[in-house]
């Protein structure tokens, strides 16, 4: 995912079932290399899975059914298009297709899981009983694979990876890092209207990096610029200018992403029902963790309960820095305000 030269991993998970089927949470575009990459595991995709009602997920829902015209669709209920609230099938996202449905909890009396799928998977939904401003419905699946102790999420939880993984194009974060006043690349210009537009004092800030020697280390400098832009949009100038002090914080656990607590879980109309929702999923046995943003791996439910601990309880993340929160805090507080979440 790109934006303004600020790039972001997007992950599919899939299963391969006791029968050899897969099931697909979350699919990406199914580009060549993809489809080559599900047919080398030789099964069948059964189940394609949509675990939330965010744009840059459902997008592919459609084109990628569209190659498994047999496979039953399951979608999280109250999805939702903006600045048309548009009906789920006239984005590609059928569920009455083949008799697939809403993507529920599995204890539900609305489940109609069949057994093919009921007796591998459980599935716990977030579901906030008002949505927010726009009609957006702050809704997401958990999905637990038994056989693998595996939970698969959304936008849940990040798990921020010390280096760039291998999904990151190399050449644009040595552009994100590299910011030598003399440089023409995508780092200087970020330095460049830092400096136009004095946020916070940038200026100043950006006029003693650059009177100083930078480090030749472009593509670390890139990465851990790109990671604090994508997490916080509008990080304190000095972190933005010299990113290693408030990045280093991040890597090594599982985190509720800045944007998604201060803009959607801050809310006192999610809050109630996430806070019931973490409970739940925290009482399946995962061992991995695969969520749809940078790193996927090992993870427990302490660690899980743990991450959602700050947000449940109205405190900031330790990791976090109050002046990189300033500006989504900002904006929180003024959505907020006017009713929005």
């Amino acid at each position: 995912l790109r934006l303004s030269g600020i790039t972001a991993n997007s992950r599919c998970t899939v299963f391969r079932t006791a029968n050899n089927d897969l099931i697909v949470y979350d699919p990406v575009a199914p580009t060549e290399e993809f489809l080559e990459q599900l047919a080398s595991l030789n099964g069948k995709v059964t189940h394609i899975l949509l675990g939330a009602t965010t744009y840059e997920h459902k997008a592919f829902v459609g084109p990628f059914s569209r190659k498994f015209p047999q496979a039953k669709v399951w979608a999280v209920p109250d999805q939702w298009a903006w600045p048309l609230d548009l009906a789920p099938k006239t984005l590609g996202v059928d569920v009455k297709r083949n008799g697939g449905g809403d993507l529920v909890d599995s204890a539900s009396v609305a489940s109609t899981y069949p057994s093919d799928f009921r007796d591998e998977f459980e599935v716990k939904l977030l579901r906030p009983s008002q949505r927010l401003g726009l009609g957006y419905a702050a809704s997401e699946a958990a999905v637990y694979h038994k056989p693998t102790h595996t939970l698969a999420v959304t936008d849940a939880l990040v798990n921020v990876p010390s280096k760039p993984t291998q999904d990151y194009e190399v050449d644009n974060l040595r552009g994100v890092g590299a910011d030598a006043k003399t440089d023409k690349s995508l780092g200087q210009l970020v330095l460049s209207l830092l400096r136009l537009t004095d946020f916070e004092g940038g200026r100043r800030i950006v006029d003693e990096y650059w009177s100083k020697p930078s480090s030749d280390d472009s593509l670390q400098r890139g990465w851990e610029r790109n990671v604090l832009l994508s997490l916080f949009f509008g990080p304190a100038p000095q972190s933005i200018v010299e990113p290693h002090a408030s990045f280093s914080k991040l890597p090594g656990a599982w985190r509720v992403a800045p944007v998604t607590e201060t803009l959607v879980y801050k809310s006192d109309r999610v809050r109630p029902e996430l806070r019931r929702w973490v409970d739940d999923v925290s009482k399946w046995d995962f061992t991995y963790v695969a969520p749809a943003h940078f790193a996927a791996g090992k993870g427990s439910p302490a660690e899980w309960k743990r991450a959602f601990g700050p947000v449940l309880s109205g405190e900031r993340d330790p990791a976090y820095s109050a002046g990189d929160l300033r500006l989504l805090e900002t904006l929180s507080a003024a959505i907020q305000k006017a009713g929005v979440i």
